[in-house]
């Protein structure tokens, strides 16, 4: 019986962290000591379902373009010009932010999180009613933007940005669905305007 346990528990998915309300003034965290997110700790170890499922869905977004490509060589054959016209078909989605919630907090970068074990360290403590910029450098495929906006922070607002080259790309431009302005020097002024705090690609640093 604990052995069919065991089993069930790495091929069901793992259950969303708990995250209870800490009021700002509560809020601290030791310096140059990593923390990891989403309730996970140092020996955490993501199970075979959220592995699975995270390179699945990994491998489909960072393929995208090799995919097109494929259905574009392959595209004598009815269907795999269908799925390239769909593809392509995205780029009609307004290049508008649309800032869904449930995108920010959907089970998908949960799971990328955990498979990542992404972790983090505070080299000098923030303050709770303070506004930060916070930037990556250099910038992965993992979009930052998911854990700052979504329920990882989900007790101080973030209004985050994304890459240009993300929203005029086939597929990307969904991830307009969680973004504000585009990292470009004219949206990031914006923001900063605003006084928000910022999460994003800052590929235009050079032009501010």
């Amino acid at each position: 019986m604990a052995r069919l346990q065991a089993l069930l528990s790495q091929l069901l998915p793992e259950p969303a962290p708990v995250r209870p309300y800490v009021h700002p003034s509560k809020y601290c965290a030791l310096e140059n000591v990593r923390h990891f997110s989403d309730g996970m700790h140092k020996a955490y170890e993501p199970n075979i379902f959220t592995k699975a499922f995270s390179i699945l869905t990994l491998g489909l977004y960072v393929g995208i373009p090799h995919i097109m490509l494929a259905l574009l060589c392959f595209s004598w054959y009815r269907p795999a010009l269908i799925a390239l016209c769909l593809m392509l078909g995205t780029l009609l989605i307004p290049a508008k932010p649309l800032r869904v919630q449930a995108v920010l907090n959907n089970y998908m970068f949960l799971c990328w999180r955990r498979y990542f074990k992404f972790s983090f360290l505070f080299e000098q403590s923030l303050g709770c009613y303070k506004d930060y910029v916070i930037a990556q450098f250099p910038h992965g495929a993992f979009p930052v933007a998911c854990l700052l906006g979504g329920k990882q922070c989900h007790q101080r607002a973030a209004t985050c940005m994304v890459a240009q080259v993300a929203i005029d790309e086939p597929m990307l431009r969904g991830w307009r669905w969680h973004t504000e302005p585009a990292a470009v020097a004219s949206g990031v002024v914006v923001v900063l305007a605003g006084c928000c705090v910022v999460d994003g690609v800052l590929g235009c640093g050079m032009q501010l």
